[in-house]
């Protein structure tokens, strides 16, 4: 079941010098109509083909700048089965070091207010020339690092974040602004790509996701990738919002391809 927690945001909080004039915050869909999904269990993450540990196609890397710099990879359980394999993978062209961070049942505040995690967490480093170290394979109630844990020790100049499938109590423009600050400290924000839901469960995924873009605005240096779009005819069930393995990979094609350009 997902580790739901609520957000104690406080009023007060001034805004970074990076953040943008503040845009207006979708209205919040009905009680009812609001998302409550029950993740299932940490997927296999092994490569079950060579096609799906294959780093990119041929042409990949030409399209993405390479730098010296860490990717960041911030993740629910979507980042610890195939989806986040392939999208790791496929970055791995563009900087020295791809690390990924993901927790099951994961929204923004797991990562910034109570780091624990009931079914699975993960932290994987994988270096330009394809070699992979697992730091931390938990496939049960574990307590994840910290954004401030992770920033620390990562110095990332990219992040890419794939949270918004688990709704959690508070609004969830504030917890991704919330996010925002964390990742900006002392002045100085990564590079952010915000990774959206795929669609699933009616109205849920779209107000997430207007949710989320709203406060991204806000923010210099930060990109929404709307991932509806990518099987808005096709949507997910509410409660178990996961493709299967092939379909998996193809939502991270979408969404590289959609970065890719912009790591320049």
């Amino acid at each position: 079941m997902i580790a739901s927690v609520g957000m104690a945001l406080t009023a007060c909080v001034a805004p970074l010098p990076q953040a943008r004039t503040t845009s207006s915050t979708p209205d919040r869909v009905p009680i009812a109509e609001a998302p409550v999904v029950d993740v299932p269990p940490v997927e296999h993450a092994d490569p079950k083909t060579p096609e799906e540990s294959a780093p990119a196609p041929a042409n990949a890397s030409a399209n993405a700048n390479v730098s010296e710099g860490t990717i960041l990879i911030i993740g629910d359980s979507h980042a610890l089965g195939p989806f986040g394999w392939r999208l790791a993978n496929r970055l791995t062209g563009s900087a020295r070091l791809v690390v990924t961070e993901g927790a099951c049942g994961a929204t923004t505040e797991t990562f910034w207010k109570v780091p624990q995690v009931a079914c699975g967490y993960a932290v994987v480093e994988r270096t330009r020339d394809g070699a992979m170290r697992a730091v931390v394979n938990e496939t049960g109630p574990a307590k994840a690092d910290t954004l401030d844990t992770m920033m620390t020790k990562f110095s990332p100049s990219v992040v890419v974040v794939v949270l918004g499938t688990n709704y959690p109590r508070a609004p969830v423009a504030e917890g991704a602004d919330e996010f925002m600050k964390r990742l900006c400290r002392d002045g100085s924000c990564p590079r952010v790509f915000w990774i959206g839901p795929p669609s699933f469960g009616g109205l849920a995924s779209g107000y997430i996701s207007k949710s989320i873009k709203s406060a991204l605005e806000r923010w210099d240096g930060a990109t929404f990738i709307d991932s509806t779009a990518f099987n808005e005819k096709t949507p997910l069930p509410l409660r178990t919002p996961h493709f299967r393995d092939g379909q998996a990979r193809q939502w991270a094609d979408y969404a590289f391809d959609r970065i890719s350009p912009a790591l320049h």
